[in-house]
């Protein structure tokens, strides 16, 4: 405001006064004369505009709260090129620091005056495009706030502080020179250890990645990479890993209907096309055998499952045949886990160390990269729908999803739901 206020003093400043002798031509001319100036205010305005709005990119920032629309901060120069859509961020949010999700980057921002990003939380994305139009469109159809559907995609330990620690190992390396000196000098006045997000809150705006990790391989700092009250343990937190094993029959032969079936489900997983299949079998005929024959054919193809199973049907005896078909290779996801565990189950899906995760209704929004096919067992189940905060529908976000990621979903049951059997019989 200030700024086309001054434009236009400056231009009345300049006009040529009127007066009553003037003729006709040059009231004429000087009309023209003052058109002619204030374009030209005008456009060394716009100029100046796009100049600012080229030099400077923006996030749109969604934080997991029930805001009705993203929030605008300004990107750093030294994390330009570096951030991407689907990575958690700090930013300051009143007079607090809060993680957020970056949806967008724009090179225009809406607003005239914008805080900056403090850091990211992630060297890759934890959402790629596919789930961020997942929440999209769950945001329009089931009338939610993009933040609330965040919030309800992301566990909830994901939302608290960062928990990598960096402990000083080598204080005779103090005499390093350039930023890694300020990074060991902030260190040595912290007693020799802090959390990454508190340094990366010392220096905003600055990525640390790189220097973290070339101290770290000088061994000058440690840098420790796990969960606020969690206790150390080698290995993953995989649950189907931790149960009981049970002799199961590793396979069986296939009845000609259950051989029909899955040649139609593997004719189109190898086109990596969508459909939805209704798999039609009173319980105990072999849906499950049908099921994983099905993952397999789409790990031989170099895709990865998902299988959503209510509550009550996620047995030890169900994990234990799955893990037996897939060794060490399988994800799980359930109410159970603590949410230290269900993290970091989470970002070993991220990161792409599981072929198949299994897990309830809440499961239909795991970071699976490389999602090949999703299988719905018992969609007919009342309990695929949530029925606190966001509102929502397991079975048909998955369908949605596997229409987004292009890959078959194959829905499950003995009894299946009306719309089901109807949409089936209408080649729906």
């Amino acid at each position: 405001i200030c700024h086309y206020y001054s434009l236009y003093r400056e231009f009345f400043e300049n006009l040529i006064p009127l007066d009553g002798q003037s003729s006709a031509t040059e009231l004429d001319k000087i009309v023209r004369r003052r058109r002619l100036y204030l374009r030209l205010l005008l456009s060394r305005s716009l100029d100046t505009n796009r100049a600012m709005t080229e030099a400077q990119k923006f996030a749109l920032v969604v934080v997991p709260a029930p805001l009705k629309e993203p929030l605008v901060y300004s990107i750093p120069k030294t994390l330009e090129g570096h951030l991407k859509p689907g990575t958690r961020v700090l930013i300051p949010l009143q007079k607090r620091t809060v993680t957020g999700i970056v949806v967008e980057v724009v090179g225009a921002s809406p607003v005239t005056k914008t805080k900056s990003i403090v850091a990211p939380l992630d060297e890759e994305p934890i959402f790629d495009h596919h789930l961020l139009e997942l929440a999209r469109w769950i945001s329009q159809y089931y009338l939610a706030s993009l933040g609330e559907v965040i919030a309800t995609m992301l566990p909830a330990k994901s939302r608290r502080q960062s928990q990598k620690t960096i402990t000083l190992e080598k204080p005779e390396m103090l005499n390093d020179e350039g930023f890694r000196r300020k990074v060991l000098d902030e260190l040595q006045r912290q007693k020799g250890k802090m959390t990454v997000k508190t340094l990366a809150a010392r220096f905003p705006g600055r990525s640390l990645d790189r220097i973290l990790t070339r101290l770290e391989a000088l061994g000058a700092i440690r840098v420790d990479d796990r969960l606020a009250g969690q206790r150390r343990k080698k290995g993953a937190l995989l649950a189907a890993s931790d149960l009981p094993t049970i002799n199961i029959p590793m396979r069986f032969d296939l009845t000609t209907e259950q051989h029909n079936a899955l040649r139609a489900i593997e004719s189109r997983i190898k086109m990596n096309g969508f459909e939805t299949f209704l798999l039609h079998g009173v319980t105990g005929s072999g849906k499950t055998e049908v099921y994983i024959r099905a993952m397999e054919r789409a790990k031989e193809l170099g895709r990865k499952s998902l299988i959503l199973i209510p509550e009550i049907s996620l047995t030890p005896q169900l994990l234990d045949r799955l893990r037996a078909r897939f060794p060490q290779k399988v994800g799980v996801l359930h109410s159970a886990l603590t949410e230290a565990e269900r993290w970091a189950q989470w970002l070993e899906i991220c990161h792409g160390k599981v072929d198949v995760v299994v897990g309830a209704r809440s499961a239909v929004f795991a970071p699976i990269p490389g999602l090949g096919l999703i299988i719905v067992d018992e969609e007919h189940d009342s309990s695929y729908k949530q029925e606190d905060g966001l509102r929502y529908n397991g079975r048909d976000v998955a369908v949605v999803r596997g229409k987004f990621l292009n890959c078959p979903v194959i829905l499950g049951s003995a009894t299946p739901a009306l719309e089901s059997y109807e949409n089936c019989h209408h080649g729906r």
